[in-house]
């Protein structure tokens, strides 16, 4: 059994995975497994001689993948800008840039400029939610874009990490950016967060 953690940093858009591997045939001391991780293991034990690559993150079992997938592992570096959004898919192993693309910020029909944004959105968690949803919808695009070129199954996205200045830092996690615009501007946040995609999804 192959086992991968990875150190995760601000924002995780895709199921979780990666890392040091180590062969065993029985769970690292600590790591607990889901009931359907464990339910998926067992099958995957008798289906393919015992070769499993198991994903954690922290101590938890986030899937189970049968054989020796250690090497099929991508991440995505996004750059959330007022303008222009921009997203480039890469090789967590080496590096390696597989494909990139850009788009303008579809959040500009709210405003062209962070004010007009903040002025949007602010004290209003309706407008909010449109910002939101906005930039979200975007990036599910270029994911699946970058993908596709690439011939990269979304699966095997397990990184994302995405970066931007404080409005947008916040309109992309769904916070309300009013006080960005009001004396003494002060963020709701100034630290980067990891989470995941279900999280980032507007209720």
């Amino acid at each position: 059994m192959r086992t991968r953690a990875l150190l995760l940093l601000t924002v995780l858009l895709a199921p979780i995975t990666y890392a040091a591997t180590t062969k065993t045939k029985a769970l690292p001391n600590g790591i607990q497994a889901t009931a359907s991780g464990v339910t998926v293991q067992v099958t995957a034990l008798r289906d393919d001689g015992g070769l499993v690559t198991v994903t954690t993150f922290g101590r938890r079992i986030l899937a189970v993948e049968r054989g020796d997938t250690a090497l099929m592992k991508f991440g995505l570096a996004v750059d959330v800008g007022t303008t222009s959004v921009v997203t480039t898919l890469l090789e967590l192993e080496s590096g390696e840039q597989l494909a990139s693309v850009s788009s303008l910020n579809p959040q500009a029909v709210f405003g062209g400029d962070l004010m007009s944004r903040i002025a949007f959105a602010q004290f209003n968690p309706v407008n909010l939610r449109k910002l939101t949803t906005r930039i979200l919808g975007l990036l599910n695009q270029h994911i699946e874009q970058v993908c596709r070129e690439a011939g990269v199954l979304p699966k095997w996205v397990y990184k994302v990490v995405v970066v931007g200045n404080t409005c947008m830092h916040h309109l992309v996690l769904g916070i309300d950016p009013s006080h960005v615009g009001l004396a003494p501007y002060a963020p709701v946040m100034r630290h980067a967060l990891v989470t995941t995609a279900r999280e980032l999804t507007p209720a």
